[in-house]
C-alpha cells in the first residue's frame, strides 16, 4: 500500500510538499531522481515524516533540513536540525512516543535492507540518516 501523500507523486515531490508544509528546507542530489520501487518510497517517506515530527516537537531548532540523495545504487535520506539535541540512548524529553518513533524509523530502514543512524548530543542538534538499497531486497 502506498502512503496517501505518494498517490500520483514521486518520492521527491512528496518530500518537497512535506518540507513545505513543515516550513523546513528540502534538498535533493542529484536534482533529477530515478524512480524507486513503491516499498522504498513509502518506507523513506514514513521515516521522513517521523524524523520531521520529532525535530519539530522536541528540538527547538531554528533550522531543519530534509535531504534526499541517490549515491550509486543506494538512496540516502537525512533530516538534520540545529536544535537542542539529546544524549544517544535516551529519548529527547520524557516522551515514550519519541522512543517508539526512533525504533520505528530504524525498523523501517532495516526492513528495506538498509541502515539507520542517529547522531546527536546535547546542544549540538541531531542528524538522522536512513540509507537503503535503490531496489528492495
Amino acid at each position: 500500500l502506498r502512503a496517501a501523500p505518494l498517490e500520483g507523486r514521486t518520492l521527491p515531490v512528496a518530500l518537497a510538499a512535506l518540507a513545505a508544509e513543515a516550513d523546513v528546507r528540502f534538498e535533493m542530489e542529484p536534482a533529477a531522481q530515478p524512480p524507486l520501487p513503491p516499498a522504498v518510497e513509502v518506507g523513506l517517506y514514513r521515516i521522513a515524516q517521523e524524523a520531521l515530527q520529532n525535530a519539530l516537537r522536541h528540538a527547538a531548532a531554528s533550522r531543519i533540513v530534509l535531504r534526499l540523495e541517490t549515491p550509486s545504487d543506494r538512496v540516502r535520506l537525512t533530516v538534520q536540525d540545529d536544535g537542542q539535541g539529546f544524549t544517544i540512548g535516551e529519548a529527547s524529553g520524557d516522551s515514550t512516543a519519541s522512543r517508539f518513533g526512533l525504533v520505528g524509523m530504524r525498523e523501517r530502514a532495516r526492513l528495506l535492507g538498509g541502515s539507520f543512524q542517529i547522531e546527536s548530543s546535547p546542544g549540538a542538534g541531531t542528524r538522522i540518516t536512513a540509507e537503503v538499497p535503490r531496489s528492495r531486497p
